[in-house]
């Protein structure tokens, strides 16, 4: 007796489960591949995405006594992702078709750090974060599946376990210009004479610390710029900016730097004296700037760039 085939369909369970993660996600994309509520691809369950991640720090038993000595200090770990999807067509090859696409930027995400990005379902916040492949892709082939139809199952690590806003925000503002009385708060060497200009207020509107890009455009001789409000700055010695140059401080721990042109800088920090500023969460700060040395212009200006950062 001939086996009827079940006719081929649409997966049922592609368009119930979608529905169901649409209800708390609006999208998501691993590089520029959507695979949240496509045509052809929806997500059935996303773990890691939000919550905090691990807490590492070296703990320590009592040598004498019970219980144990706390680290100084705790940080989180890497935080990692785990993505249940599914993928169909209108024919078997439409189906693999489908989940080629997907496999490519998963193969290609196992080098090259690729954005994960998302919006949270009924909001207007997008977010993102850097992400590898750190597992196989398991592909479930059961025979039960209706139709051309593959779920699969892979494990994203983002190193960073911070989640940054898709938009940068910057704000600017020109070198200190000579005054009356001194200006507050005061920042240690004291610029003789009274200045004013040289600050500016930036906010990070997330609820976890931001490490913005500081830009300082020349001409100024021995830059000094940091967050007022917290009262931590980076100074530069034997540093001079000409007209046109421009000094690049990335403070993100992940990948400190400051050069010019290039040419790193970082041997020109007083690092006695100097730490490295960021931007507390949900409150407006001071960014001051200044010159020890002089030798500003009109042209001189300190720009901070910097992402709304979150934890989850």
């Amino acid at each position: 007796m001939a086996r009827h085939r079940r006719a081929v369909r649409s997966p049922p369970g592609a368009r119930e489960a979608g529905s169901r993660r649409r209800d708390i996600l609006d999208y998501l994309d691993i590089g520029t591949t959507r695979l949240l509520a496509t045509s052809t691809s929806d997500l059935t369950k996303v773990t890691g995405l939000t919550g905090l991640p691990g807490v590492r720090g070296q703990t320590y038993d009592r040598p004498e006594g019970d219980g144990a000595v706390e680290p100084a200090n705790q940080f989180l770990t890497a935080r990692v992702i785990t993505i249940d999807g599914e993928v169909w067509g209108a024919s078997v090859d439409a189906a693999w078709s489908s989940w080629n696409t997907v496999q490519s930027v998963l193969l290609g995400a196992v080098q090259t750090p690729v954005l994960l990005k998302f919006r949270r379902a009924g909001g207007t916040l997008d977010l993102q974060c850097t992400v590898r492949t750190a597992s196989d892709a398991q592909v479930d082939l059961s025979a039960d599946l209706y139709g051309p139809f593959l779920r699969y199952h892979v494990a994203l690590r983002a190193a960073d376990p911070y989640l940054y806003s898709q938009t940068t925000q910057s704000v600017s503002v020109g070198a200190p210009a000579a005054g009356t009385g001194m200006p507050l708060p005061i920042i240690f060497p004291i610029p003789f004479g009274s200045a004013t200009g040289g600050t500016v207020a930036a906010t990070n509107s997330g609820n976890a610390p931001a490490w913005p890009v500081l830009s300082v455009a020349g001409p100024a001789v021995n830059p000094v710029v940091g967050n007022a409000t917290l009262g931590i700055f980076l100074y530069f010695d034997g540093l001079s900016l000409a007209a046109g140059d421009t000094l690049t401080i990335t403070t993100n721990p992940a990948a400190r730097a400051a050069d010019v042109g290039g040419v790193s800088k970082l041997g020109n920090i007083r690092f006695l004296d100097s730490v490295w500023p960021y931007m507390t969460p949900g409150v407006s700060q001071t960014w001051q700037f200044y010159a020890a040395g002089g030798g500003t212009s009109g042209t001189t200006t300190l720009t901070v760039a910097w992402q709304d950062t979150y934890i989850s």
